[in-house]
């Protein structure tokens, strides 16, 4: 989150090596921490990484 809040552009690259294909996605972002919208942006088995549920501090939603 430090890295965010210093420079808001950012990426993400998946690659499938099997089939040496892949996608990029970029942009910028903010941080969000209103509750409603964190809650939105929650999804089901999400625990598994935030433990504390969409009120874990380690969880934050990001949007364009």
């Amino acid at each position: 989150m430090r890295e965010i809040q210093a420079n808001r552009r950012v990426s993400v690259y998946y690659c499938n090596p099997k089939e040496v294909k892949g996608v990029m996605l970029g942009g910028e972002v903010e941080i969000v921490a209103d509750p409603g919208i964190r809650n939105a942006l929650w999804n089901a088995g999400w625990e598994r990484y935030y433990p504390a549920g969409p009120d874990d501090p380690d969880y934050t939603g990001a949007g364009s």
